[in-house]
């Protein structure tokens, strides 16, 4: 059934505008998933074009989804048109999404893969600290710190732990899934990569990583584009490659 409009509260605005929705409130049981892309897809193209649907039934993703679609002035007439409608006995909220889709990325030639945009990061950081050590040298200060007072440093940041990096593979109709939170289940695992064509299983294999395997190379990849740095857990985006031969 169409979506029906329902009282809710105006769309949040905390994103900037871009192609991709964000929509959740979903039904989370029913239906099953290859009809609820169906019926998101029936409801959300009269506005434009729709690229990509992401969305499944694990823990993590349940009752949400993400809708790309081909430019940002349809996106904004598809939110205004369906935050707040009924959409299979629920009012569903619709946002733009936090980041732009690697789909129009790749479409519009702009898309940068996670190695070099994390290379790109840590640049850009050891530029920031060079520029505030500069400063504190320049002030007198070279420590940076309290100790020239006679008062110990404040204990250092910790860390950042370094994320995984893809391999630079040749294409294969198996991808290699690494950084996955050690406690998730194959079957949610499984319920992600499955609403891409071509599915045909996931075999785990040490804690965090896992194989998934499609029909062919092609499906692979479009499975690869989807989902890279795809987060299950907020600080643990999966990290995609193509697995060796």
């Amino acid at each position: 059934a169409a979506p029906t409009p329902a009282t809710a509260a105006p769309p949040r605005a905390s994103h900037p505008p871009n192609q991709t929705l964000y929509v959740h409130n979903l039904p989370e049981s029913k239906p099953k998933l290859p009809e609820l892309k169906a019926l998101l897809y029936a409801a959300f193209s009269p506005h434009g074009r729709v690229l990509h649907i992401a969305a499944g039934r694990s823990l993590a993703l349940r009752g949400q989804a993400f809708i790309t679609l081909e430019d940002v002035n349809s996106a904004a007439a598809a939110l205004r048109a369906m935050h707040g409608a009924e959409f299979g006995g629920k009012v569903i909220a619709v946002e733009f999404a936090r980041e732009r889709s690697e789909v129009v990325a790749k479409r519009e030639g702009t898309y940068v893969p996670r190695e070099k945009r994390m290379k790109m990061a840590e640049a850009k950081e050891a530029k920031s600290l060079a520029k505030a050590a500069a400063k504190a040298s320049a002030a007198g200060d070279p420590k940076g710190g309290d100790e020239a007072a006679g008062e110990p440093a404040a204990d250092p940041e910790p860390a950042v732990v370094p994320q995984p990096v893809p391999e630079n593979n040749p294409p294969s109709k198996i991808l290699f899934v690494q950084n996955l939170p050690l406690a998730v289940e194959m079957s949610a695992v499984s319920d992600m990569f499955s609403q891409f064509d071509g599915f045909v299983e996931v075999r785990p294999a040490k804690p965090g990583l896992a194989f998934v395997e499609y029909a062919n190379e092609d499906t692979a990849g479009l499975a690869l584009a989807g989902l890279q740095g795809f987060r299950i857990e907020k600080d643990k985006p999966m990290v995609l490659s193509y697995a060796k031969k």
